[in-house]
């Protein structure tokens, strides 16, 4: 029932037509996303890999919130890296660590900041060819804001 109500509405949908300059600026910023996306995946997994091979011995996996090692600071870092492989970070290399640590995040900051201004210039774009209101964009926004909320791990 779900994707009949889905495919009702969206052959109605009217898709406005564009310039080649339209479809060409769109184009390369769906580009550019995609490849800013690959970069932040290919990052996470580079960093989940170093984790894994300096820090876990044997058949062991991270915790989620070592997937996620972007949000922790070095002392939830090394918390979590207990918890999950029943040893410590040792003193020699905690330093190496923090510094580490920072310059991921900051790649993944600087990366996730990239990717959201490209999406927002394609969704500017492609408001603008379908003449959205102020209200009718507030709405999308809004409920692509919830829908990140939701699923807050996406694709990449």
């Amino acid at each position: 029932m779900l994707d009949k109500c889905k495919k009702q509405f969206v052959e109605r949908l009217r898709v406005p037509e564009t310039s080649e300059s339209d479809r060409r600026a769109l184009s390369d910023l769906a580009r550019e996303a995609t490849e800013l996306a690959r970069d932040r995946y290919r990052l996470h997994e580079t960093v989940r890999h170093r984790i894994l091979a300096d820090l876990g011995s044997g058949p062991v996996t991270l915790n989620q919130k070592l997937t996620a090692w972007w949000d922790l600071e070095l002392g939830s870092f090394r918390t979590e890296v207990k918890k999950a492989f029943k040893t410590s970070i040792p003193v020699a290399e905690r330093s190496e660590w923090e510094r580490a640590l920072a310059d991921w995040q900051r790649q993944h900051t600087a990366l996730t900041e990239s990717l959201i201004a490209c999406e927002q210039q394609i969704n500017d774009r492609v408001y603008r060819l379908f003449c959205l209101s102020p209200s009718d964009i507030r709405f999308l926004d809004d409920h692509a804001r919830h829908a990140m909320i939701d699923y807050p791990y996406g694709q990449a």
